[in-house]
């Protein structure tokens, strides 16, 4: 159980903070004072209370404190840990509960998982045993909207333009590898991608008045803004060019 908090002054709360680099991001990049960290990990608890992290083992889906306690909260690479969408939406709807000005989220980018397994290909990250929820920036929206959160902007980090990048893998490849190797993973095949797929997703949500804002959609840099809604025709269409590129791939292997 979280112990009592004197939540006067304290400025932010964040979900998920394993050993610190996301309550390092807070601190540095969108001007974060007094925060308090949540994590279900003891030992990685510890481990930022070694670093010098107020932090504390709890379920970040029912915290029990009290509501706008703090002015924001992040969750970056957490919630792809849950065991459920359920958990997902319990966890963004506990977090926009105790913040009163904005939601800082981000995880991998499992949007394309579908049209790149087609193509023999999967995001090193999509299938490592940690990752219980492949939560798409569509289904992040639908949770957000259902909750009444309406004011929110979506990114994306690390666009990636075919399959020679590193953070993809061949279908063959063992679960929870890191990014791709040639000389230790199987190989795969060579293709530009029709369709865009990134490795990070981003997602800021503004909660009220919020001076700040523009330093909230400026924190992670490197990053494009990205409609989670396409336009379903053009998703078709990438999925067909994608199939002719791996047939022509194929026919040329097999003409060597």
């Amino acid at each position: 159980m979280l112990p009592p908090i004197d939540v006067e002054g304290l400025d932010f709360f964040d979900f998920g903070g394993s050993v610190g680099g996301s309550y390092q991001f807070a601190k540095r990049h969108l001007s974060g004072q007094r925060g308090v960290a949540i994590d279900l990990n003891p030992r990685k608890v510890q481990q930022m209370r070694q670093v010098g992290i107020e932090a504390w083992v709890h379920d970040m889906t029912d915290t029990g404190l009290p509501a706008n306690s703090s002015r924001f909260v992040t969750m970056m690479h957490v919630l792809e840990h849950l065991p459920s969408l359920e958990h997902v939406r319990l966890a963004v709807a506990e977090a926009a509960r105790i913040a009163r000005a904005f939601l800082y989220i981000s995880g991998p980018f499992f949007d394309a998982d579908e049209v790149l397994a087609e193509q023999g290909l999967k995001l090193y990250f999509s299938d490592w045993s940690g990752h219980k929820t492949h939560l798409t920036t569509v289904q992040l929206q639908q949770i957000l909207r259902e909750l009444g959160l309406v004011d929110y902007r979506f990114f994306v980090r690390r666009r990636l333009t075919d399959s020679m990048a590193d953070a993809l893998h061949p279908l063959a490849s063992a679960r929870n590898q890191q990014r791709y190797d040639a000389a230790r993973h199987p190989p795969k095949p060579s293709l530009e991608l029709g369709v865009p797929v990134w490795e990070e997703m981003i997602c800021c949500v503004r909660l009220s008045r919020c001076p700040e804002w523009p330093e909230v959609l400026n924190a992670r840099r490197g990053t494009e803004p990205f409609d989670p809604t396409p336009d379903p025709g053009l998703l078709r269409k990438g999925r067909l060019a994608l199939r002719k590129l791996a047939w022509r791939a194929r026919s040329r292997l097999l003409a060597a």
